[in-house]
């Protein structure tokens, strides 16, 4: 059987569950709602079956182990980030389970928040670019060329960090392709992890500028120390369901422009519950006729298995 690293994953500890985040005026509520502090729905983040909004590390590797999977890289979101949750959840499965801290580059501060957490075994950085529930909410102005963001580039390439960088929608003031570019360039020791390869959705192939601004996105793919994790496919093309022709299509663009070498095969469990199944997240690219089975080998495992859990910075 094929080797599988996910790539991009989520823990929900049982903590979270009335956990307030009065940055962004939210809570955590049940049946996997993000609430409004003081009542109102925000956000689904994970399927309304899951009532007690929890999907710990156990349930991780129950679902790794059902499907072979041989360890997951945890993301976490800016809104409700849980750390400390996710350090235990690596110390309890240190050969199983890698995770991407949360910290807000504000000042030189975050710098000693970064280092603890790595000494605590957290891999990687995560920034979160959605305008409601990310770092443009809490820090309208930042920008990925920044001098703090040079300092905590900087800082993860002594510590072998993972920058990843979820660019949310295109258009969106954490659409930074030119900024990204910048510090892609200025730091080939760092890699650097785009996800959702760049997000792409249905509706935008009716609109040229934004067709052109993801072609730009995934543009930095040529960049060796640039991937792109291909996590939440099932909720972006939803309207078009499994097994996603009009994805596949662009995936092939990303495929010619930058390489199988470039991909990371990845779920964004358990919030695309509502849409697909695992296995299905499986089979489309098993199915899709677009790589050789090396290439395959590459996606599903040796990618991810590089950037997450190698120090080996040369690809």
């Amino acid at each position: 059987m094929r080797k599988r690293i996910d790539g991009h994953a989520h823990i929900k500890p049982e903590t979270l569950l009335g956990k307030k985040d009065e940055r962004f005026g939210i809570e955590m509520g049940r049946f996997g709602k993000w609430e409004t502090i003081g009542g109102g729905f925000a956000r689904f983040a994970m399927p309304e079956y899951m009532e007690m909004s929890s999907f710990s590390a156990d349930a991780l590797i129950q679902v790794m182990d059902r499907y072979g999977v041989e360890r997951a890289m945890v993301m976490q979101s800016m809104c409700l980030c849980c750390n400390e949750e996710m350090a235990l959840a690596v110390e309890k499965y240190p050969e199983r389970i890698g995770v991407a801290m949360v910290v807000v580059p504000e000042d030189e501060s975050c710098l000693d928040d970064i280092k603890y957490w790595a000494e605590r075994g957290l891999g990687g950085i995560k920034f979160e670019m959605n305008p409601r529930y990310g770092l443009p909410f809490i820090q309208p102005d930042f920008k990925f060329n920044s001098l703090i963001f040079y300092k905590v580039c900087e800082t993860a390439k002594q510590l072998g960090l993972t920058i990843i960088v979820d660019p949310s929608r295109i258009g969106g003031p954490g659409y930074q392709v030119e900024e990204l570019k910048e510090i892609v360039q200025v730091n080939p020791e760092v890699k650097f992890v785009i996800c959702h390869v760049g997000l792409p959705v249905l509706e935008m192939q009716k609109d040229q500028r934004k067709m052109d601004r993801w072609y730009q996105m995934t543009e930095l793919g040529k960049y060796r120390n640039v991937w792109f994790d291909l996590a939440a496919i099932p909720d972006l093309f939803l309207e078009e369901e499994y097994p996603y022709p009009s994805f596949f299509k662009l995936l092939k663009e990303v495929k010619d422009l930058a390489g199988a070498k470039s991909l990371i095969w990845g779920t964004d469990i358990p919030g695309t519950y509502s849409s697909a199944t695992y296995r299905q997240m499986i089979e489309m690219y098993e199915h899709c006729d677009l790589f050789t089975a090396q290439e395959l080998d590459d996606i599903f495992y040796n990618n991810a298995q590089f950037v997450y859990f190698s120090r080996d910075g040369k690809r």
